[in-house]
């Protein structure tokens, strides 16, 4: 930027001239935002820890040294411990093998925080759906107490055929 200064003197003025440099200091006041107002992911249940679900992403408008954060996983619902992400990376993974049959969905909420003072954060909430693997054994059970009957279907049999059994229960 150059700066001009006229003096009001007679009968010629005076003038002079001088550039100067204007350095903008940057402080951390902008938290890290995550690229996205919520993430859904999904896999597979029974899958081994540390499988990656998926990656969070953020940004920070600060300059450096402010524009530098870390994940953390805040809250899950089920169960507690289920999900872990990397501090740098954003990396969302198992931390356990999930089972669908005790939750097919798994709301987890993870935090991007700043790492310099003062420490801004926000958060965004992530869904995992879990998808199933055939991974239990059919069950068969009576329709109500009382019935001693118990009806099968052939799944090689064709269409419209039925196998039946009937069972009855010793008596004691």
């Amino acid at each position: 930027m150059c700066v001009a200064a006229v003096d009001g003197g007679r009968p010629t003025p005076r003038s002079a001239t001088v550039t100067v440099t204007l350095n903008v200091v940057d402080v951390n006041d902008c938290p890290p935002r995550f690229t996205q107002s919520a993430y859904t992911f999904g896999t597979y249940e029974n899958q081994p820890a540390d499988t990656e679900i998926g990656r969070l992403g953020a940004v920070d408008a600060d300059s450096p040294p402010y524009d530098r954060f870390v994940f953390a996983v805040v809250t899950e619902t089920p169960p507690i411990g289920a999900f872990v992400v990397d501090r740098r990376s954003g990396r969302l993974a198992t931390a356990e093998q999930l089972d669908r049959e005790r939750a097919r969905v798994h709301r987890v909420v993870v935090a991007v925080s700043d790492v310099a003072k003062p420490q801004l954060s926000s958060t965004v909430n992530v869904t995992v759906f879990v998808a199933d693997r055939n991974d239990n054994a059919p069950v068969i059970s009576f329709p109500h107490p009382g019935n001693d009957s118990v009806e099968a279907r052939d799944i090689t049999s064709s269409l419209g055929s039925m196998v039946s059994s009937r069972g009855v229960e010793p008596e004691s």
